[in-house]
């Protein structure tokens, strides 16, 4: 049986959480030159930062890369597709791994 610990740092990664899937819509609605997303890999940042082991680093620096891209808009529309595909899996990834974090799976 799962179960959720009432503890502190439950409740970060439910905010990890939360605030990814806020990223993940608003990043569709809200232009690319917001800087909102940036505001949130800050936050993973600091997150994965001081939690150790919970996000591969890989992972977490392609989002980073992503952001940045689809941020200053480097390229053009194909490739900006491209991207935000790349975005999403790293938003999709991070939510399944504070998931099973969050309920130790």
């Amino acid at each position: 049986m799962y179960y959720f610990d009432y503890t502190l740092s439950n409740f970060v990664i439910l905010f990890v959480i939360a605030s990814t899937l806020v990223t993940g819509c608003l990043r569709f609605r809200l232009s690319l030159e917001s800087n909102w997303p940036l505001a949130y890999y800050v936050v993973l940042l600091s997150y994965w930062h001081g939690s150790f082991d919970t996000l591969d680093s890989y992972w977490v620096m392609a989002g980073l890369i992503c952001g940045i891209v689809l941020r200053f808009e480097i390229l053009g529309v194909p490739v900006e597709r491209l991207f935000r595909c790349l975005e999403l899996l790293v938003f999709i990834y991070i939510i399944r791994e504070s998931t099973a974090l969050l309920f130790r799976w």
